[in-house]
């Protein structure tokens, strides 16, 4: 049974002018009370016609110029009237029942926020598709909570800001979020979060649609700067780098060394490289196989293992510059 609540929804966005519309379309279209829910819109300079298209909705507009997404959500924090804050961005759509879904898990005041599932987009591009595809493997994901899809309810550590809800009280307690950092500021919030004693809550039927990057360089610049900023982030707070996150890096520098080392006599070294690669090579095929069967076209079977490494070099060397930094 849904909680009825008043919810502010909160949108971040900077020359956004291709999907805000298609998002604030499906806010508007959402299964519950007109007037127990309203849309805050925070923009952070843009120059295209974001701020046109938008203009004519019935939705809150703030301009806050230059703003990162932590402090556009801050900025949205503060204006915002419900007792529920939920967020998604600017480039996705959400479900007509996403409200309804989210606020059936607030059963026990200690539950602080509620998170639901992030679909890949149906794109008709074949490059954002297949990022959509290959990210919520395990072999895109490491097994990571973003995008990663669970077929049920449970407790988790994280909720990506593309579909959470957080108690604005809960937040006026531990605080919003840490404007220093330029990613994994909903990371940080949520260990906050969760050391004040509060649990969040995953559910698979508050559903939020996200589109990909559109060109192969930005989705290379998108992974190299999640992992410059996380591993920045992870010096700085405990928590936000963890093993998992080092491992493209490790598997880099495994590359490179094994490489250099395979020019020598040391046939021990040449043989464990060469089954590594193997290995990782096969999960690879293994994963594009899987999702040729589910997205139907036979040339995800090559291309999602060559896209996965073209994401984990990138994350790599954005984790190895971080740590540089």
């Amino acid at each position: 049974m849904t909680i009825k609540k008043t919810v502010s929804v909160i949108i971040t966005g900077l020359n956004v002018q291709n999907t805000v519309d298609e998002c604030i379309q499906s806010l508007l279209n959402l299964d519950y009370p007109k007037e127990d829910y309203e849309i805050i819109y925070v923009d952070g300079g843009s120059t295209d016609n974001t701020l046109e298209n938008i203009s004519a909705y019935p939705i809150r507009i703030v301009k806050e110029q230059g703003g990162s997404p932590a402090s556009g959500r801050n900025t949205g924090i503060k204006k915002a009237r419900g007792e529920i804050i939920a967020f998604t961005d600017a480039d996705s759509i959400v479900d007509k029942n996403w409200l309804n879904k989210l606020l059936e898990c607030y059963e026990t005041s200690n539950v602080a926020g509620v998170g639901g599932v992030i679909l890949p987009y149906p794109e008709k591009k074949y490059l954002p598709r297949t990022i959509g595809f290959l990210l919520p493997t395990n072999f895109g994901s490491a097994g990571a909570r973003n995008p990663a899809i669970y077929s049920t309810r449970r407790v988790v550590d994280h909720n990506p800001t593309n579909n959470a809800s957080i108690r604005k009280s809960v937040l006026s307690e531990v605080g919003y979020f840490n404007e220093e950092l330029k990613v994994a500021e909903d990371i940080e919030l949520d260990l906050r979060i969760i050391k004040y004693g509060y649990k969040l809550v995953y559910t698979p039927e508050a559903k939020v649609w996200h589109r990909q990057r559109q060109e192969l360089g930005c989705f290379i610049l998108q992974m190299f700067n999640y992992g410059f900023w996380r591993a920045w982030a992870g010096k700085k707070y405990r928590g936000l780098l963890q093993l998992k996150h080092l491992i493209p890096s490790l598997f880099l520098l495994f590359i490179v060394g094994g490489a250099i080392l395979s020019f020598t006599n040391l046939q021990g070294i040449l043989l464990l490289f060469s089954v590594t690669l193997l290995a990782y090579f096969c999960v690879g095929l293994i994963t594009g196989f899987k999702v040729s069967l589910e997205s139907k076209e036979a040339s995800h079977i090559l291309s999602i293992p060559i896209l996965g490494f073209i994401e984990h070099v990138s994350y790599g060397l954005g984790i190895i510059r971080g740590l540089l930094k």
